[in-house]
Order: structure tokens, then sequence, then C-alpha cells
């Protein structure tokens, strides 16, 4: 198994054990790419895989893959490589008043603030699940390729 393998299957068994309902979830998918954000909208790099996607509108959607998070915020792109984020902030993930979509606030470790809107509730746990294991699981590899390993 590659080490994208190793990812993809980690990343999208940790969801899928906190996930509840996913069938129910409005805008948000687990391990495929939103119908509504086009291939052209969101070119995958070799090997690149799609771990939890979500559309709103073409100015509000967000993809976080095997590498990164990229999508758009009021009509801003933006995209951040998953190693190298320094920390996250879901808000109201839990939509507390009715709140059907909060704002995720994505740090890099130069502080540069990325931000993505997604659905609150159940669908929460598909993004804040997918970054917690993401992220640690990325910088393990960089670390183990960095010490002369091979990654695995």
């Amino acid at each position: 198994m590659t080490p994208n393998e190793k990812v993809t299957d980690t990343c999208l068994a940790s969801i899928r054990r906190h996930a509840m309902n996913p069938e129910e979830w409005r805008h948000t998918l687990i391990g495929a790419l939103h119908s509504g954000i086009s291939n052209d909208v969101l070119k995958l790099m070799h090997g690149e895989r799609i771990l939890v996607s979500c559309h709103f509108t073409s100015s509000s959607w967000y993809a976080i893959t095997t590498r990164r998070v990229v999508g758009a915020y009021h009509g801003r792109r933006s995209e951040i490589h998953a190693a190298d984020i320094e920390g996250q902030n879901f808000g109201n993930f839990k939509g507390c008043g009715q709140r059907e979509r909060e704002v995720m606030t994505i740090r890099s470790l130069e502080s540069t603030e990325n931000r993505f809107e997604f659905e609150t509730g159940r669908a929460s746990m598909a993004p804040i699940y997918a970054l917690s294991t993401l992220v640690p699981k990325l910088r393990q590899i960089r670390t183990k390729l960095f010490n002369g390993g091979n990654g695995e």
C-alpha cells in the first residue's frame, strides 16, 4: 500500500467512525467530489484523493484532499497544504441557534488564515475529523521522509 493509499484509508475510516447519517447531509460528501465542484475548478494532483467536499454555491465551497484544503468563501479562492496547517477553528460547528452553516478558519505555519464555509451539525464531523487525522499523518510521513525513510 502506498503512503497516499494509507493516508486515504486512515482518514476516511476516522471520518466514517464519527459520521452520523451522512446520507441526510445536504451539502457535504465523504470520499467524493461534490457535483457542484467541477474538475476544472479543482484539479487533483497525481495520487491526490478527495476526503471531504462541500458545496453551497460557486463562491462558497471546499474540498479536503489527501494533500490540501482548497475552496472559496465569499468568492475568494484559497488553498493550503495540509502539512502546513498550524491550527483550525470550527466556531459554532454544532449549529446552535438553527445555524446551518459556519465558517472554519485554518491557520498556516506562516500565520496566514484561510476561511471556508461548512455545513454544521452532524456534517461538521467530516471536516473536523478529516483535518484532525490528516494533519498529524502528513507530518509523520514528512518526518520519516526527512529522516531517510520511505514515508510508510
